[in-house]
């Protein structure tokens, strides 16, 4: 479960960097094209993804604890985007494929 929450919240906060004026963006992918050409629904559906990992979490663990551990995965994801987008190391493909084997092992380990 926090698997899948931690992916949503990577997405919608990579929704989010790829909508930004300041950063240097890079147009290599498609997704990451129409992400910067349809800024307004970019913004929307980063929102929604935080927000839907927001609620997740909330229901979860409660009201508390689930507004601190989403506090802490958006700064976390916030982290990691912005320190290795711009290297171009990180794509939208490289966030599924981390979510799904986290994903995976949490299945494993419970």
């Amino acid at each position: 479960m926090y698997s899948l929450l931690l992916l949503i919240c990577c997405v919608g906060f990579f929704c989010l960097y790829n909508t930004s004026q300041k950063a240097k963006l890079s147009g290599d992918g498609s997704i990451e094209r129409w992400l910067q050409s349809n800024v307004g629904l970019s913004r929307i559906f980063g929102i929604a993804a935080i927000v839907i990992s927001l609620a997740g979490l909330i229901v979860k663990d409660g009201a508390v604890m689930g507004t601190m551990s989403a506090l802490l995965m958006t700064m976390a994801a916030g982290c990691y985007i912005i320190g290795l987008a711009p290297f171009r190391i990180i794509r939208i493909q490289h966030i599924l494929a981390l979510g799904l084997f986290a994903f995976l092992l949490e299945i494993l380990i419970y």
